[in-house]
């Protein structure tokens, strides 16, 4: 039986480069299956990932536990960081890959203020 590869917002660049690079490389592919999710399933983009074979679901924070399910590995690209984490504790997800960034506010010394999702992602690690 393969282990569970959950990828959020699968259909995006960071997420999407992970799962043609699963699904490129034939051991990876033989090992993981891959369930994907993104903002809108009924889009064009997600459909694509479904005919692959990819089980693509809504990306909410009202469906993080049900995306983690029985999964063995996690790949993130998401704003709700602090949501994600506190879902994969509570299902006791062994492994959970975070793309995080650098608090650019910090290294400026402040002089690079309101930066969003960079210094977000900073603060949720």
């Amino acid at each position: 039986m393969s282990k569970l590869l959950v990828i959020f917002i699968a259909t995006g660049q960071q997420g999407g480069s992970v799962v043609e690079s699963v699904l490129g490389v034939a051991q990876l592919s033989k090992e993981y299956s891959i369930r994907g999710t993104t903002r809108d399933p009924s889009k064009a983009t997600a459909q694509e990932l479904a005919k692959r074979g990819i089980k693509v679901g809504k990306a909410d924070t009202a469906s993080l536990e049900k995306a983690f399910g029985d999964g063995h590995t996690y790949v993130h690209e998401l704003n709700h960081g602090r949501a994600l984490a506190d879902a994969a504790l509570a299902v006791g997800v062994p492994f959970l890959v975070y793309s995080t960034l650098p608090h650019t506010g910090n290294i400026s010394g402040g002089k690079l203020k309101n930066m969003g999702h960079v210094d977000g992602k900073a603060e949720v690690e």
